[in-house]
């Protein structure tokens, strides 16, 4: 049985570890990986860089657990919109929006996102963060081709192969990520030139049956 001590102990560590997530994920995302050196961010969270070793291997372990914890977080926002009850094109769209919104309220890992995604300092020996984030790819776009199929059966979406129409979503919405001021710009919603209301907008001309209507 746990005890109290323990119990204290682990909630303190618990928060120490998410204090130096949250400030590696700051510096990383403004100074870029190779930028950045551990010191840096042990003063961004106030630490001792031997604290940071007491926690993370490296700082390659460091973006690795980033990506990890995000990745984690933006698709629980994900399966439950998939989740519900509304039509599948209503969920199409709010699938969108949840993306969106997970890349504006971290946009520094939104940076990290956009620039190391695929890169190999997000391999470990094994390869398991690689492996987690092409699973994650996977049951996005599977869900979506989902959604895209059962729109074409309600009569909502035109005809084609939906797993290429879910690709084509895919590189729709990384797209905008890459445009959208809030995350990969000036975080000045002023300066946006091309709106989430917008990007919904390309989705439906690209997609929506002819006679169906706006989403």
């Amino acid at each position: 049985m746990t005890s109290l001590r323990e119990a204290r102990r682990s909630v303190r560590e618990e928060l120490s570890r998410t204090q130096l997530l949250d400030a590696a994920e700051e510096v990383f995302g403004r100074k870029g990986f190779h930028e950045t050196t551990l010191k840096e961010i042990a003063e961004q969270a106030e630490f001792s860089v031997g604290s940071v070793y007491s926690f993370f291997e490296s700082k390659n372990d460091l973006i690795c657990q980033i990506f990890l914890r995000r990745g984690a977080e933006n698709m629980q926002a994900i399966r439950a919109v998939y989740a519900t009850e509304s039509g599948a094109l209503e969920r199409l769209r709010l699938v969108g929006d949840a993306v969106i919104d997970f890349y504006r309220a971290h946009p520094s890992f939104g940076l990290l996102a956009l620039r190391y995604m695929n890169a190999d300092v997000l391999l470990l020996g094994d390869g398991a963060v690689q492996q987690t984030i092409t699973a994650n790819y996977t049951e996005v776009e599977r869900m979506i081709a989902d959604l895209i199929a059962a729109g074409q059966t309600a009569g909502e979406i035109h005809a084609g192969d939906p797993e290429s129409l879910a690709r084509m979503w895919m590189s729709l919405i990384h797209t905008f990520h890459t445009i959208d001021p809030l995350v990969a710009g000036t975080g000045d919603r002023a300066s946006e030139r091309f709106s989430r209301e917008e990007f919904h907008q390309l989705v439906a001309r690209a997609l929506v049956e002819r006679g169906h209507g706006r989403w």
